[in-house]
């Protein structure tokens, strides 16, 4: 992902103490921001601080993510802090009850946020755990923290930002994407059009390929292809390397596709559905954040592999 065009934003991680749960949020922050190209400044708080200094496990967590927490010293939470902040997440839905009481705006809990659970859902203290109860919530930390940096790209890009939608059919799925298009110029959603631009018989391999070289240039971050029955199309995207494709003729597996699999092109069959469940299988895909969770990272590293493997062949 790439949103150089994104208005920068103060987001504010809070739990009880600042030791554990919003520092490492914070160190995960910065690094998955920084990789995804999201304009964002990050500070975190508690709102209970007695300790001194971060958790050592909670340090040794974040470094499985690339982050850090050298030199961090735990801080509470304070007006100005509150007033710095354009987003608050908290950890549970007490440190949100509490925030906003001291006057806190736009604030959620993370899960909230990143769609990994409703209000009520929270990260657990991990608090005098052991080794592998900090690693499993600085997991759970950064899988939330890369579904809020995509949410962040949809709903803060400027006008400047870069596309971040791809949009490609051959003549089987002319007529809906026509009706798509509308529906990105109503939602002022971006995206580039690599045709085809009209109904006439065409090869669905070539738009493609258009649309995964946008995607692998980084001047789109997803893609969208449309055919009779989005195999033939998701069969030719698939065959260049960094694309994953997913043909997703329903909300449920474009959902999982996102979550499990990481995938970056939705695939439609124009023939198979109409319109009204392809717009809402469109909105599952590009409103879902993969998951982060590290057996799906595993799997993802294992296709790279297969990937890399028959390339040098």
């Amino acid at each position: 992902m790439n949103n150089r065009g994104m208005n920068k934003l103060n987001i504010l991680f809070i739990c009880t103490g600042n030791t554990c749960r919003s520092p490492m949020a914070e160190a995960i922050a910065r690094r998955v921001f920084a990789d995804k190209g999201v304009t964002a400044d990050v500070r975190s708080c508690g709102l209970y601080v007695t300790e001194s200094r971060a958790a050592r496990h909670a340090a040794e967590a974040v470094k499985l993510y690339g982050a850090t927490l050298e030199g961090h010293v735990p801080r509470g939470i304070s007006p100005e802090l509150l007033k710095w902040a354009d987003i608050c997440l908290a950890m549970t839905p007490e440190h949100k009850k509490h925030t906003l009481a001291l006057g806190g705006k736009n604030v959620y809990t993370i899960c909230e946020y990143a769609g990994g659970g409703a209000a009520e859902n929270g990260v657990r203290d991990p608090y005098g755990g052991g080794r592998g109860v900090y690693a499993a919530c600085a997991g759970q930390l950064h899988g939330l923290i890369n579904s809020a940096a995509d949410r962040l790209s949809r709903e803060y890009k400027s006008e400047g930002g870069c596309e971040m939608l791809v949009i490609g059919c051959d003549h089987g799925g002319f007529e809906m994407k026509t009706e798509l298009l509308q529906y990105l110029d109503e939602q002022k959603i971006p995206y580039k059009d690599v045709g085809a631009y009209s109904a006439d018989t065409v090869d669905y391999p070539v738009y493609a390929k258009l649309a995964a070289d946008e995607i692998l240039s980084g001047r789109a971050d997803k893609g969208v292809l449309i055919c009779g029955t989005g195999i033939g199309i998701s069969i030719a995207a698939n065959k260049i390397k960094g694309i994953r494709a997913a043909v997703c003729n329903d909300v449920y597996s474009a959902k999982v596709t996102r979550l499990h699999n990481d995938a970056n092109v939705l695939t439609i069959g124009a023939r198979v559905i109409g319109f009204g469940t392809a717009l809402e299988v469109f909105k599952a895909f590009f409103e879902t954040g993969f998951s982060g969770e590290s057996r799906h990272i595993r799997r993802l590293e294992q296709i790279n592999e297969i990937e890399k493997e028959n390339t040098e062949k």
